[in-house]
């Protein structure tokens, strides 16, 4: 799904260290902060992406998972007054 915190990190740690290998990216240096708080940022957004691209796309869903995608549609629709959330009356 998402590429966590951690892993961010270690990959912008380990770039940083082919370029630079006398940097200081221990915990709690002014740098690992940085880098964590951006590691951060980018894990979330990993997760709004999957979350834009998978949770209403239609077309990226199967079996039980495709029945209830409809069925949450339906509900919407029933109380917007349209029939599956298509804004048809």
């Amino acid at each position: 799904m998402g590429v966590s915190r951690d892993d961010i990190v270690t990959q912008m740690r380990d770039a940083l260290l082919i370029s630079d290998p006398e940097v200081d990216t221990s915990v709690g240096t002014p740098l690992r902060k940085i880098l964590d708080a951006v590691g951060n940022s980018l894990a979330d957004a990993y997760v709004e992406n999957h979350l834009l691209s998978y949770a209403y796309d239609i077309d990226s869903k199967i079996d039980a998972d495709l029945d209830a995608f409809l069925v949450e549609a339906e509900q919407i629709g029933a109380e917007w007054g349209t029939e599956s959330g298509t804004g048809e009356p």
